[in-house]
């Protein structure tokens, strides 16, 4: 994703693990530095993109749910993982990236 749709500081949080147990530690990226973003739209359909920037060919099931307000949650689950969630705020005519939510911890 192009910084250009993200808003100037994106956060998000790492889980970190020790002998406490696991927790989500907020960190923040500069929108030039984020890389989190693994979706991609091919004009069709979306699709997850792999740390190796492989585009899997097979369909992403992407739900969006707007607030009452100017923001929206986009999650996906993607083979085995927890899946990923992203917060994005109107921004204008654009909506713009602002956070990558944590994984949930049950």
């Amino acid at each position: 994703m192009r910084p250009a749709f993200m808003a100037p500081v994106v956060r998000a949080g790492e889980v970190h693990s020790d002998d406490e147990g696991d927790r989500v530690v907020p960190i923040t990226y500069a929108a030039a530095n984020y890389t989190g973003f693994n979706i991609t739209y091919d004009g069709r359909a979306f699709h997850h993109v792999d740390v190796d920037d492989r585009v899997d060919p097979v369909p992403l099931a992407v739900e969006v749910v707007e607030d009452a307000g100017r923001g929206a949650t986009v999650r996906y689950a993607y083979g085995a993982s927890e899946g990923r969630a992203y917060r994005f705020e109107r921004a204008g005519d654009c909506w713009r990236l602002v956070e990558q939510l944590p994984p949930a911890l049950d």
